[in-house]
């Protein structure tokens, strides 16, 4: 069951809000530079950029919660995003076992 959306969330500095289709720009070159992707696997072209997006912007519409665009209140800077991912579920572990012939 979903929740009940949350369009934005804000602190003193911060907004937390829904993605607009300006804040792809800036967020795929977030995506492309290496220093930022460094704890990713690869940094992404402008298609899987966008592709991110628009999963980022359906699980927010699904279930009414996720990761919201972040911006900076004084000036309206797009800064990234931050929220809230539901975990890959575990998978469990198997065990493997061999023979070796004696």
């Amino acid at each position: 069951m979903a929740s009940p959306p949350v369009d934005d969330l804000s602190t003193a500095r911060l907004l937390l809000r829904r993605w607009k289709p300006s804040d792809r720009e800036p967020f795929a070159g977030l995506n492309a530079d290496p220093a930022v992707m460094r704890s990713f696997p690869s940094p992404l072209t402008r298609a899987c950029s966008d592709a991110l997006a628009d999963r980022i912007e359906a699980d927010l519409a699904r279930d009414g919660w996720g990761l919201w665009a972040l911006q900076e209140r004084a000036t309206s800077l797009f800064l990234g995003f931050a929220g809230l991912a539901q975990p890959p579920p575990r998978r469990p572990r198997s065990r493997s076992t061999s023979t070796t012939p004696t």
